[in-house]
C-alpha cells in the first residue's frame, strides 16, 4: 500500500487482516495483482510529475460500480459477468479470488464485461470486485460480485470420534440481485458408527477469501422454540411475493402459513415453562457446538469444531466436501 496514496477504503482490508493476525508471508495472487496495479499508478504519476492525487481526481475519479449481472458459477464452470457504472478509460478490475480465472474482459462505454472460469473442485464461495482508476489509483469495491454455488455435502470426522454431515438446504445468494442471501445447511452429528444422529442443527456457511480457513459454519443454538417455524415462514413469505405464483399455489401457501402460525403459537407457549431455559442451558453444556472453521483443497477438508468446554473448545476435524448438484 505504501506505493500508492489511494482512498482509505483501499487500506481497510489490510488493516483488518493485521488486527486479526491473518496476514500471510506470501500474498494471494489477486493481492499481488492489486499491488502491481497500484505500483503502476504510482509510476505513472511520477512520470507525469504528479505529486497530489487530489489534483487529478477530476480526470481519473473514483470508479462508480453500479448494477452487476452474473449467473451463479459452479466449480469448473464458466459464466459472463457484466458490470455497469462510471469508469475512466483504462480502469482495471480485479476479482478477489485465486479460484476464478478471467478468460476475457473488455471495458466500453461504462460497461465492463468479463468471462470467468471457476476452478474445479472448489467449494461454495464468493468474490468481491475491485475497480482501480488509472493514474490516480483510486479504488472502488463491491462485495459478492460473483458467487460460486451449488448443493454441497461435507462429510467430516472429529478427533473425539464424532461423524458430521453437513448438507446444503438453501443457497439464496444466487437469487438476490445484491448476492446478500444466506447459504443455509443442515448439520447431523453422529457418535461413532451409530446410524441415527444424536444432534441435528441448522447452520449458515460464511466465506472469506483471506486466512487459512476460509469457510466458517455458524451453527444455530438448537431448540429455540420457534427457529425452524420462523425459517419456514420466511421461505413462504418469499414464495408468496413471487408475482409468477399461480392462484392455486398461492392458496396452498396461504394455508401452509396459517398452519405455521398455529404451530408458532403452540411453541411460544413453551417459553412460559420455568424449566425450559434450564433445559436449554444443560443441553448447551452437553453439546454447545457453535461453529466449524474449514479449509478445502482438492476436495479434502480440514479445520476445527468449536464446542462447549465439556466436549472440547477446539476439536480437529477432517474429511471431504463434494458438489451434489449445481443448485
Amino acid at each position: 500500500m505504501k506505493h500508492c496514496r489511494c482512498r482509505m477504503v483501499a487500506l481497510i482490508p489490510a488493516a483488518l487482516l493485521l488486527l486479526a493476525g491473518l496476514v500471510r508471508a506470501d500474498l494471494f495472487r489477486f493481492q499481488a495483482r492489486e499491488n502491481a496495479l497500484r505500483e503502476s499508478c504510482q509510476k505513472e504519476r511520477e512520470k507525469l510529475g504528479i505529486t497530489d492525487v487530489n489534483s487529478i481526481k477530476g480526470k481519473y475519479p473514483t470508479p462508480e460500480i453500479g448494477l452487476i449481472r452474473s449467473s451463479c458459477l459452479t466449480p469448473g464452470g464458466t459464466a459472463e459477468v457484466t458490470v455497469e457504472g462510471r469508469f475512466a478509460p483504462n480502469t482495471r478490475f480485479v476479482f478477489e479470488s485465486d479460484q476464478l480465472e478471467v478468460v476475457s474482459e473488455s471495458l466500453t462505454a461504462g460497461t465492463y464485461r468479463a468471462t470467468l472460469k471457476a476452478a474445479a473442485g472448489i467449494g461454495p464461495e464468493s468474490a468481491s470486485l475491485w475497480a482501480i482508476s488509472p493514474v490516480s489509483g483510486i479504488v472502488a469495491r463491491k462485495d459478492r460480485a460473483v458467487v460460486v454455488g451449488g448443493r454441497y455435502e461435507w462429510t467430516l470426522k472429529a478427533q473425539n470420534g464424532w461423524r458430521i454431515t453437513a448438507r446444503t438446504t438453501e443457497d439464496e445468494r444466487c437469487r438476490t440481485k445484491d448476492r446478500q442471501g444466506e447459504n443455509r445447511y443442515e448439520i447431523l452429528f453422529f457418535r461413532g458408527e451409530e446410524k441415527a444422529p444424536f444432534e441435528k442443527r441448522r447452520a449458515t456457511l460464511l466465506f472469506s477469501a483471506y486466512g487459512g480457513t476460509p469457510y466458517r459454519f455458524s451453527i444455530d443454538e438448537g431448540d429455540t422454540a420457534t427457529g425452524d417455524v420462523s425459517e419456514e415462514m420466511n421461505r413462504l413469505v418469499r414464495k408468496m411475493s413471487d408475482p409468477a405464483l399461480s392462484e392455486a399455489e398461492r392458496d396452498k401457501a396461504t394455508k401452509q402459513m396459517e398452519d405455521l402460525q398455529t404451530r408458532m403459537q403452540a411453541m411460544m407457549a413453551k417459553l412460559t415453562d420455568p424449566s425450559y431455559y434450564r433445559k436449554l442451558e444443560e443441553a448447551k453444556n452437553e453439546f454447545g457446538c457453535s461453529s466449524m472453521e474449514l479449509s478445502l483443497k482438492g476436495g479434502a477438508a480440514s479445520g476445527a469444531l468449536h464446542c462447549s468446554a465439556k466436549v472440547g473448545r477446539s476439536l480437529t476435524i477432517s474429511g471431504t466436501a463434494s458438489l451434489l448438484s449445481p443448485g
